[in-house]
């Protein structure tokens, strides 16, 4: 009886929310790059209703349906509409771009309010016509999820400069969340300040008044200040190691650092956010220095780690199976051809061909080439791209042909990451050599070098 009412209860408690009757009054953008499910109740595994892309547009209730969790991200439930489809979607991996409405103001500068937090009523407010006062700058709210430089604070300078980017991109100036959608960091809060701090498209960073000034009639039109993009991408990449005896001055644990993890039931690699471990080795294997072990924090083992000044989408799976590096052949002969993808075995124009050219002098396990060189081939954004990656590699290796170690897109731009080993007599020699497609010429670039060596 007990269990028949339990039922009951659960199935009207489902009706009830699947009869839900609200307004939708809310405007997202699905932020999730691989697009998101909509569910058709509050709870994840529940049956999908239908799939939405990044970008797309859905509209929501103020209503919430609940607290979730995922990947780290604080979120709701709530009821969405999108093309007249109606279900649920954790609002954690939605970006808010309606907002109030207020009165259209020019401001030619903004200022802060003592104590203030950076709202979207906050960037609409506008001085007295005839002075602008020196007060303190606007206080960022710090979230667990955001490391904030010192102070957390925005000065009067970046917030004129975000003003100027917001009447640039035509967005209205209490919009805050449309321009943080804009950004290609997706708007994360020392993103931003960074940013500002670099410039931003639009933007220019301007001292903040120390005495009030006149508000200057405009005579003629100021001169368009230089478009500028984000923080160029920075990349690291370890293995992890026992009794690790080279030089870990170089390495950054303060950077997102990822571990990329073979699934052998699944047949494929995934990535996982992790903290980068560098620990005094109990035991020495050396005379030398000192030695560290390098792990991560999680109690997976990686086939390696890589660390980048970005936030990435761990929710999509690489087509690798993890024997093909173990299995396959590792090392281009003269005449033969590797294709590389980013995440599928799949016809794309972001595939990656690299070909390997020279003489073959002398055959063997180590064979005698002359003039061999690795070259790529792709369709790039504009047209097709032919590159002699040769140069980017630091060591060729004892035979003077680098193994393919690992290859799939890192850092989110479709084209894939290429990562070799060099092995040598004592040590390995890994090389990262990343894509990126605002290069002159070419399209990758060495962002990283790894050594492993026997201690001495």
């Amino acid at each position: 009886m007990k269990q028949l009412l339990t039922l009951l209860f659960l199935s009207i408690s489902v009706l009830s929310v699947a009869q839900v009757d609200c307004e939708y009054t809310r405007t997202y953008i699905i932020a999730a790059e691989s697009g998101m499910k909509m569910r058709s109740q509050p709870q994840a595994g529940t049956p999908v209703v239908t799939y939405v892309m990044h970008d797309s547009v859905v509209t929501a209730c103020d209503e919430t349906f609940g607290a979730a969790t995922f990947e780290e991200i604080d979120g709701h439930w709530r009821r969405v509409n999108y093309k007249g489809n109606e279900g649920y979607m954790f609002d954690g991996f939605l970006t808010r771009v309606d907002t109030p409405s207020t009165p259209k103001v020019d401001s030619t500068a903004l200022v802060s309010t003592p104590d203030s937090t950076i709202s979207d009523s906050a960037l609409a407010v506008v001085p007295k016509p005839d002075t602008v006062p020196q007060v303190p700058p606007f206080v960022w709210e710090r979230t667990e999820r955001d490391e904030m430089p010192s102070g957390g604070r925005l000065d009067q300078g970046q917030i004129r400069g975000l003003a100027t980017a917001l009447r640039k991109h035509d967005l209205r100036m209490d919009s805050l969340i449309g321009f943080l959608h804009k950004l290609p960091t997706k708007g994360s809060q020392d993103s931003v300040i960074a940013w500002i701090d670099a410039g931003m498209p639009g933007g220019k960073r301007v001292a903040a008044p120390t005495v009030a000034v006149t508000t200057p009639t405009r005579t003629t039109p100021a001169e368009k200040p230089k478009e500028q993009g984000p923080p160029p991408i920075k990349m690291q990449m370890v293995t992890e190691a026992y009794n690790y005896c080279g030089d870990i001055g170089a390495l950054d644990p303060s950077m997102n650092w990822y571990a990329v993890l073979p699934n052998e039931q699944m047949g494929n690699y995934r990535i996982k956010r992790v903290n980068l471990e560098i620990l005094v080795s109990r035991s020495r294997l050396g005379s030398g220095g000192m030695e560290f072990d390098i792990r991560n924090s999680s109690e997976e083992v990686s086939h390696f780690l890589f660390g980048i000044n970005r936030r990435l989408d761990t929710t999509r799976p690489y087509q690798l199976a993890p024997d093909r590096f173990y299995i396959a052949p590792s090392k281009l002969y003269p005449g033969q051809q590797l294709q590389t993808y980013a995440y599928y075995n799949q016809p794309s124009a972001a595939n990656v061909f690299v070909s390997a050219t020279g003489k073959v002098i002398e055959v063997g396990a180590c064979p005698v080439i002359e003039d061999y060189t690795l070259k790529i081939n792709t369709q790039g954004p504009r047209d097709e791209i032919v590159q002699d990656i040769t140069p980017l590699f630091p060591s060729m290796g004892e035979c003077g042909m680098p193994d393919m170690y690992w290859f799939g897109d890192l850092n989110g731009d479709n084209y894939p990451e290429l990562i070799y080993v060099s092995p040598e007599e004592n040590k390995n020699v890994f090389t990262m050599l990343m894509s990126n497609v605002n290069l002159e010429t070419g399209l990758y670039e060495l962002a990283s070098t790894w050594t492993i060596e026997k201690c001495k």
